[in-house]
């Protein structure tokens, strides 16, 4: 079965630009940014801590976190309970915690808006995401 959801594309400048995805989380709109190069999905430090489960590492010197222009990040591992993507609901989400009151600032500056994460590869490829830029909608293979 596919999942047909809307994007919105955001200008940050001239030919530039993020797609969001507008979710659902604990009864709350939230949007995350489609990040294709992002390895993991990014929530905010700032989630409700009962939304999701702290996964701990076996051995932590084998994972490092980067960021573009960022160097080394402090990141939790969890799992988010669940959320909400066009009417469905994924649950058992892996993702990090990062801290990303710095992207944040630009949202709420240029657009009076907050992100709450970023919806990484690894959500994508597990259920085959196929974005269309043109129509702009996401299309989610569900199992």
């Amino acid at each position: 079965m596919l999942l047909k959801v809307s994007l919105n594309q955001i200008e940050l400048d001239p030919e530039s630009f993020h797609i969001l995805i507008e979710t659902e989380i604990n009864s709350t709109k939230a949007y995350l940014v489609i990040d294709t190069g992002a390895s993991k999905s990014v929530f905010t430090t700032g989630l409700d801590a009962s939304l999701y489960t702290v996964q701990e590492i076996e051995d932590e010197s084998k994972f490092e976190s980067a960021g573009i222009g960022q160097g080394e990040l402090t990141t939790d591992n969890v799992i988010l309970n669940s959320m909400i993507i066009g009417g469905q609901t994924f649950q058992n989400i892996p993702a990090v915690l990062i801290d990303i009151d710095h992207i944040n600032q630009i949202y709420h500056k240029h657009f009076n808006m907050e992100i709450t994460g970023l919806l990484g590869s690894d959500f994508l490829v597990k259920y085959n995401a196929v974005i269309d830029y043109k129509s702009k909608e996401i299309l989610l293979e569900l199992p």
